[in-house]
């Protein structure tokens, strides 16, 4: 079994046969807890068998089942799958998490969370690479933010994680998502129930965010920095030119795009089709998206973020 298991973890990324196989065996597996450790172990050995450079398809397309019953059924075998490949010394199985995060938030899903085990035994080197690692690999906000605060599940909080839990919200999630943790640090606060320990905690980061913020709004703004109309008419026509051009473009690549008809609809709130003679039931169309709230030092030094985001994603155990 061993053998044949090995085996598999072998097979190349362009076996896809092969792969929606096994794919359909895992996921049958990490159907019940007790069976996410061995799909992890699996999808472990199957990442040490690539390299870097090879897995073009990403972890989740290749085995969506596996992933998505890992998620449902198997969240302590998530957890732990997580904080491990984070701290991982093989970049693949970092990207492997950022693959995850983007899958989850596709799915609309707004909670991770690190093992509270291996945060345990881990000292604060481990801890700050674990962190790092994280911004640079998670994008979405709301995944970073419960992130961060699953490290107070660790034993001993207070005195273990609850200063870089601080530290990442004051110096990080605070300064670019400061309404998202304003709005997860009242609703914890509110969850604390009669551990005055935890309420003094929250209101200790919502002082050091408002803290900032406050002097911020205190500024007045300069009119002479504003852009002229003109000119924002026409960056937002040159923006919305190139978005419809990175639309079609997509577009090319969707399977089922090619394998359809499109009919541009001028009017109306619904579609009907013709099909044997005759008419079918009148369908309503129903919006469907995707957001992200994007880091607030994005929008005011976009090459430093991601000067700042590639350094955390090469951090070293150590680092400074």
């Amino acid at each position: 079994m061993k053998i044949g298991q090995n085996q598999c973890a072998k097979l190349p990324a362009t076996d896809k046969s092969s792969i929606d196989h096994i794919d359909f065996v895992l996921s049958s597996i990490a159907k019940e807890e007790s069976g996410g450790d061995i799909a992890y172990e699996w999808l472990d050995q199957y990442l040490a068998n690539r390299s870097d450079e090879e897995l073009a398809l990403s972890l989740p397309d290749l085995f969506d089942s596996t992933i998505a019953n890992l998620v449902n059924h198997c969240p302590n075998t998530l957890r732990k799958m997580i904080t491990e490949w984070l701290v991982h010394d093989k970049m693949r199985y970092q990207n492997a998490v950022h693959n995850i995060g983007s899958w989850l938030t596709v799915r609309k899903a707004t909670t991770l969370s690190y093992d509270p085990v291996l945060v345990s035994n881990m000292d604060n080197d481990d801890l700050m690479l674990l962190v790092r690692r994280t911004f640079g690999w998670i994008y979405d906000a709301s995944l970073r933010i419960s992130m961060t605060w699953s490290l107070l599940e660790a034993d001993d909080a207070p005195n273990h994680t609850y200063n870089h839990v601080f530290s990442v919200f004051q110096e990080l999630l605070g300064y670019d998502y400061p309404e998202d943790c304003r709005e997860f640090i009242n609703e914890k606060k509110e969850q604390a129930g009669d551990s005055k320990q935890l309420q003094d905690f929250c209101e200790t980061i919502l002082t050091a965010i408002d803290s900032y913020y406050d002097a911020l709004k205190a500024n007045k703004r300069v009119e002479e920095f504003k852009p002229e109309r003109s000119r924002l008419q026409l960056f937002n026509k040159a923006r919305n030119k190139e978005m419809n051009d990175s639309m079609e473009e997509a577009n090319k690549e969707s399977v089922l795009l090619n394998l359809v008809t499109q009919l541009p609809v001028k009017a109306g709130t619904g579609t009907i089709y013709n099909k044997g003679g005759e008419y079918s039931e009148k369908t309503t169309f129903s919006e469907y998206g995707v957001t992200m709230t994007l880091p607030r030092r994005e929008a005011i030094d976009k090459v430093g973020s991601l000067r700042r985001q590639y350094g955390f994603r090469s951090s070293k155990r150590g680092d400074k």
